[in-house]
């Protein structure tokens, strides 16, 4: 198994931080299929996810956020890759929220066990159901034999 460390410092809120914190969960579970839950603590959260092949947590605190995880043999040897865009992901998320204006609402709070989406931001599950690569192929001009 091979184990997977990302640690970035951060100039946010405790509530700021679990706002991008959320954001990375919601991206997780819509892009990879991570099965992500909320633990919260006085002094910061950890944000768990698993799926085949991959175990983990963030822990999100007032001045950095820390990756943990484990993947599985299979990924392993997809480590560097992942690694890289695990950080990259963090990295857009940090730069986005550093360069945003203030709110003028409440920050988001995830709830207790599944983090809350961005205000004004629909996830649904067969959002891309309507693209191209979903349709039948005879729905795409090729002939099914």
């Amino acid at each position: 198994m091979a184990d997977l460390y990302v640690h970035r410092a951060h100039p946010f809120t405790l509530a700021q931080a679990r706002a991008i914190a959320a954001s990375w969960a919601e991206e997780a579970q819509r892009d990879h299929g991570l099965v992500c839950t909320w633990t919260e603590h006085p002094d910061g959260d950890c944000l768990t996810f698993r799926r085949a092949g991959v175990d983990g947590e963030l822990r999100v605190g007032a001045q950095a956020f820390e990756m943990r995880a484990k993947l599985g043999f299979l990924l392993g040897a997809f480590k560097p890759r992942i690694e890289a865009e695990v950080t990259r992901q963090l990295d857009a998320l940090l730069v986005q929220r550093a360069d945003a204006p203030p709110a003028e609402t409440q920050p988001i709070v995830p709830e207790r066990g599944r983090p809350t989406p961005k205000p004004g931001v629909a996830v649904t599950p067969l959002a891309d159901a309507a693209s191209p690569k979903n349709q039948e192929p005879a729905a795409r001009g090729r002939r099914v034999p």
